[in-house]
């Protein structure tokens, strides 16, 4: 337990990277404009990395008790969290899609998916600790882009850092878990979760890479927004 005692910090920061990131867009204009969909998708947003945050404290401190009931507490989190992922993605294809709007379209079902995979295999390991933490802790990962691209975009390009192109805005996730499987060596052991999330994370950028120029999803996107 003594190896997380700090993951609490880093989910901080990404609460912090997130708020600055949805600032202009959702947070200094909380109730102007801002249809239910979004305000829902961003209260189970932030009860899920509220989660995150709490958990390893509640642990630290031997809370044993707490932290179960608000583990199942997150079960019904993670379920709305997933909901809400898919309610945002068909609602972002508005009323027609191009290459750019159906990459967006599978990268907002990539994180949903991502999230659902990642979630559920921390429930289903909750009796082993070691496996638990790590998949908790890369259900974090689908946070980071969203926050992360629009915190450097709004905050950071106008005091003069270099703008990024949007592979290497995707790329962080995957440099994050490499990195976690590379402490995960240092600790003596590579275990499954961070290997899996490394994986998952480096098929996305492939992807990311090549779908603008796959007409059939473009296609499909469209045949979505026809039935939506």
């Amino acid at each position: 337990m003594e190896k997380f005692k700090n993951v609490s910090l880093w989910f901080l920061a990404l609460l912090a990277i997130n708020v600055g990131g949805f600032w202009f867009s959702y947070f200094g204009t909380l109730f102007r404009g801002v249809d239910f969909a979004h305000h829902f998708h961003a209260i189970v947003m932030l009860a899920w990395v509220g989660l995150l945050i709490v958990q390893p404290f509640l642990i630290r401190q031997k809370r044993f008790s707490l932290h179960r009931q608000l583990g199942r507490i997150g079960f019904f989190v993670a379920i709305l969290v997933v909901i809400s992922g898919l309610y945002v993605a068909i609602f972002g294809l508005g009323e027609g899609v191009n290459a750019r709007g159906a990459r967006g379209f599978y990268f907002s079902l990539f994180l949903s998916f991502n999230f659902a995979l990642m979630a559920s295999l921390a429930f289903l390991t909750r009796q082993n600790f070691e496996l638990h933490a790590r998949y908790m802790i890369a259900t974090g990962l689908v946070f980071i882009i969203p926050g992360f691209g629009r915190f450097y975009f709004l905050l950071l390009e106008p005091l003069g850092f270099p703008s990024l192109p949007l592979l290497a805005y995707q790329s962080v996730p995957a440099l994050v878990s490499i990195s976690l499987v590379i402490w995960d060596q240092a600790q003596g052991r590579i275990r499954v979760p961070f290997l899996l999330a490394s994986g998952l994370w480096l098929i996305h950028i492939w992807v990311m890479s090549q779908i603008v120029h796959w007409n059939w999803w473009i296609d499909l996107a469209n045949q979505i927004v026809q039935h939506n």
